[in-house]
């Protein structure tokens, strides 16, 4: 039985050659922290006194920090509001050294904020503060004309189409950019939800989990995998993507390509959130197809990454030597 350590010595040689290109909405997740130990007199809820807080990047903005953690160079482009919090989203990125960053401000548009209220590690409530109107015509073709600059004068080497349904990817805007990377012959990553599922066309990979593809094509939630085998048949005859990746929880993750399907068990593992999960999962796989990984090992990496996630409460990214120790000890 042999282990993956020339995988990981090759993904250390080759990550941080990769550039990436992230498009999508980008969000910030607040955790408030702190003490439940009475109930208001105003009303039967909880009192929380007040331990501590922290912002992190959600979103596509979490998929930009997973790929810096694993070294890639990272281009995004998005769109956020004219507010504070778009200056505390624009200081986290800026931490993260970005290639290019066009973070396109709206007037009428709040910056995505989803802020969880949690007691003893227990999620109380969550409060989202967000405008999901689409995007103003000019801001679209903002974002045209920056994803032509860079595509023009940089080579990348994979987009990822990062889609949360907040207004940014318009079936218009979709259409735009599906163009522009198939003339520069880029290789298109798609983490999609349910508005726009169908607008996608002439990909590379498609990674919706379980959940999502069901309710598109209005089926049950079922991993037998004759079942995934007819799903996967049913969607790749209606978007064209040479991949299609489908994040199934417990039970690992389904691919498909070409008339043939294999579904990949994950580990067990002890799972605290599966908050950023998705985002860990695309990051990786498009990561891993850019240095020439093949199914079995983008896959293995994937499970590994998305688990390693999920053993962590709230949204996370990824810790690249806690991957490469599991890979590094991951036999045949």
């Amino acid at each position: 039985m042999s282990d993956y350590r020339h995988l990981v010595t090759m993904m250390k040689e080759k990550l941080n050659h990769q550039h990436i290109m992230v498009i999508g909405d980008v969000m910030i997740d607040r955790y408030v922290t702190g003490r439940a130990e009475r109930i208001s007199p105003e009303a039967p809820v909880p009192v929380l006194n007040w331990r501590g807080e922290k912002i992190v990047l959600g979103g596509a903005a979490n998929v930009v920090g997973n790929l810096r953690s694993l070294q890639c160079k990272v281009s995004l482009i998005s769109v956020c509001g004219k507010d504070t919090e778009a200056d505390e989203l624009e200081n986290l990125l800026a931490q993260l050294e970005l290639s290019n960053l066009a973070l396109i401000r709206e007037e009428k548009r709040f910056t995505t904020v989803k802020t969880r209220f949690i007691s003893d590690f227990q999620q109380m409530i969550r409060l989202d503060k967000e405008h999901t109107h689409w995007i103003q015509s000019d801001t679209e073709q903002n974002i045209i004309s920056h994803t032509k600059k860079i595509l023009s004068s940089q080579t990348i080497d994979g987009v990822i189409l990062q889609d949360y349904n907040k207004g940014l990817l318009s079936k218009k805007l979709i259409a735009e950019l599906l163009n522009l990377f198939a003339l520069y012959k880029v290789k298109v990553y798609v983490d999609p939800k349910g508005l726009n599922f169908f607008e996608f066309r002439d990909i590379f990979l498609f990674k919706p989990n379980l959940k999502e593809i069901s309710q598109a094509l209005q089926t049950v939630e079922s991993t037998d995998e004759n079942h995934l085998f007819e799903i996967s048949k049913d969607l790749t005859g209606r978007i064209q993507c040479q991949k299609l990746m489908i994040t199934c929880g417990a039970r690992g993750i389904w691919i498909y390509q070409e008339g043939s399907g294999k579904l990949y068990p994950t580990s067990p593992r002890l799972v605290k959130d599966v908050s950023g999960a998705g985002d860990t999962v695309i990051s990786l796989a498009a990561a891993s197809y850019a240095v020439g990984c093949n199914d079995d090992e983008v896959v293995l990496i994937c499970n590994i990454g998305g688990g390693l996630v999920c053993e962590q409460p709230g949204v996370v990214a990824i810790n690249r030597e806690e991957i490469w120790h599991e890979l590094s000890h991951h036999s045949h």
